[in-house]
């Protein structure tokens, strides 16, 4: 199959209107900063808040929006494999997963999970891998 040079141009035009994964990378400072606010904010004893549940949906959640906010096509998504929530972005290098693995500061399965102690986040603790090198490929990940 080919494309014409219309749908060429069309998508070089979208993919322009993208941003980098660079405002990413730079942005990981930021991240952690949001994170750790929500870990420390996290109250086991508020059912109303939490329900005995983790707090990942809420981390992707604030990173989604923040990325947002700097123009970043930002995307909340549920593992499949796992009972886990994190952000998927779509920028000019491809689509990539933004993450935080809970196991850096829960502990638990399915809708069970327990705050581990005293966490301080890093900039290690984000995780941004590539999940296509083509931005059209978030119709993979993502269901609108």
């Amino acid at each position: 199959m080919y494309t014409t040079i219309f749908e060429q141009d069309n998508n070089r035009e979208k993919s322009e209107e993208l941003k980098s994964i660079k405002v990413v990378y730079d942005s990981i400072p930021e991240l952690v900063e949001i994170a750790q606010e929500v870990y420390d904010k996290w109250d086991e004893l508020d059912i109303d808040t939490y329900a005995g549940g983790g707090i990942c949906h809420i981390i992707a959640e604030e990173i989604g929006s923040y990325l947002d906010s700097l123009g970043v096509d930002t995307y909340i998504s549920s593992s499949n494999f796992e009972q886990h929530v994190y952000c998927i972005v779509r920028v000019q290098e491809g689509v990539y997963s933004v993450d935080i693995p809970p196991s850096y500061y829960e502990i638990g399965s399915g809708y069970s999970w327990s705050k581990i102690p005293d966490v301080t986040f890093d900039e290690s603790f984000i995780r941004i891998d590539m999940l296509s090198p083509d931005p059209e490929d978030i119709k993979f990940y993502v269901y609108e």
